[in-house]
């Protein structure tokens, strides 16, 4: 399994979003591993990435995708 992976990152409140390579934790029992294929940004991601929701920063956004169990 990759240990990293390719992620777009925002780093603080009302930050830019950049591309970077990311740690990929080691799986949990409790936990799947997925396959993204596809994801998008929504008003949630928005909301948070402005300050208007919490959220811990740095932060990789983007819940709402297509994927696949591996």
């Amino acid at each position: 399994m990759a240990t990293t992976t390719t992620a777009l990152v925002i780093d603080e409140v009302k930050g830019p979003f950049s591309l970077k390579e990311v740690s990929v934790s080691a799986i949990q029992a409790d936990e799947a591993l997925v396959e993204i294929h596809a994801t998008g940004i929504c008003h949630t991601d928005l909301s948070c990435a402005e300050g208007v929701l919490p959220a811990a920063f740095p932060a990789v956004f983007g819940h709402e995708g297509k994927s696949q169990v591996l």
